[in-house]
């Protein structure tokens, strides 16, 4: 007797949906993938402008700074 759950066969059975709904199911899947690149470039630019915007606030800030002390 071998208690392994690995070495444990059976049959195992997954309903699946007719073709037509298989077809539409993984439409929707590219759909919702392509919104999910889209929405990670537009997060990414998002973040290169913050940084961008917090770099020159900063740099004015100092300048500023600068010049009041200088």
């Amino acid at each position: 007797y071998n208690n392994d759950r690995a070495s444990f066969e059976a049959p195992f059975f997954v309903p699946l949906p007719p073709p037509a709904e298989q077809h539409r199911i993984v439409a929707r899947v590219d759909q919702l993938m392509a919104l999910c690149d889209q929405l990670e470039t537009q997060l990414t630019t998002t973040q290169t402008d913050s940084r961008r915007l917090l770099e020159a606030v900063l740099r004015d800030a100092l300048q500023i700074s600068a010049v009041a002390t200088g």
